[in-house]
């Protein structure tokens, strides 16, 4: 059994006004001139009340969620056939989720994939627009469009950028809410990973980074694997 994920203190964040499902690029951007720095927050009606994640000790194990770029399927699994899935909450007008694509492509590099799978899920629904981001950034995983949030809701997820990893059952191991470096993610991984393989993995070590704001738009994100304390830099939804 899994515990549930450590709460967050978004104190200093301001939730954003109710929105329908879809906004277009153009509308976030313009929102995002008006949301302090304290993680990238989303602006789905549904979870704008809701400041800093909320992630739950499991989801569905079975969700399959529109692909983009990368695989030839139009659906992907959210959770792979893998040891640990790594799903990563983004959107392309997020600054800070540029450093954290960074810091993913040097964890994609440290195992393979029947070891980590790894998603990414943006909330924008122009697809060339995310495709394009992609491409661009040369994420060599999939990456996904939730333009509805039903993903997000489930997730738990109102920050940019998240992550959450999960195992095959659904079972919640580890989860931040704003940057995280890659050294910070693969402890965490090979945290689990070393859990796995003890037979306590059941257990799990669910944890999340958290923020403190700072006048350049950049933050420290602690993020707790197990007994460590990582120290990260963190910031908010625009």
């Amino acid at each position: 059994m899994v515990p549930a994920a450590s709460e967050r203190d978004e104190s200093s964040a301001d939730s954003p006004p109710s929105r329908s499902p879809h906004l277009t690029r153009r509308g976030l951007v313009g929102l995002a001139a008006v949301v302090p720095f304290s993680g990238c927050m989303t602006v789905f009606s549904s979870i704008s009340n809701v400041t800093g994640n909320n992630v739950p000790a499991s989801v569905a194990p079975d969700r399959r969620i529109e692909a983009l770029g990368v695989v030839a399927d139009d659906e992907i699994d959210v959770i792979a056939d893998a040891e640990l899935t790594l799903v990563y909450f983004f959107a392309t007008w997020c600054g800070p989720c540029e450093p954290q694509l960074e810091s993913l492509h040097d964890v994609r590099d440290a195992y393979d994939e029947e070891t980590l799978a790894m998603r990414s899920v943006s909330p924008e629904d122009d697809r060339e627009l995310v495709t394009d981001y992609w491409a661009e950034n040369e994420a060599d995983w999939p990456a996904a469009i939730d333009p509805g949030a039903d993903l997000h809701e489930e997730y738990g997820v109102s920050v940019y950028p998240s992550i959450v990893l999960v195992d095959p059952e659904g079972n919640v191991r580890w989860h931040t809410s704003g940057t995280a470096d890659a050294e910070t993610i693969v402890e965490a991984i090979d945290a689990e990973l070393e859990n796995d393989s003890t037979g306590s993995g059941d257990a799990g070590s669910a944890a999340e980074s958290e923020t403190d704001d700072d006048s350049d738009g950049e933050s420290g994100a602690d993020a707790d694997v197990g007994d460590a304390d990582d120290t990260d830099g963190e910031t908010p939804s625009e």
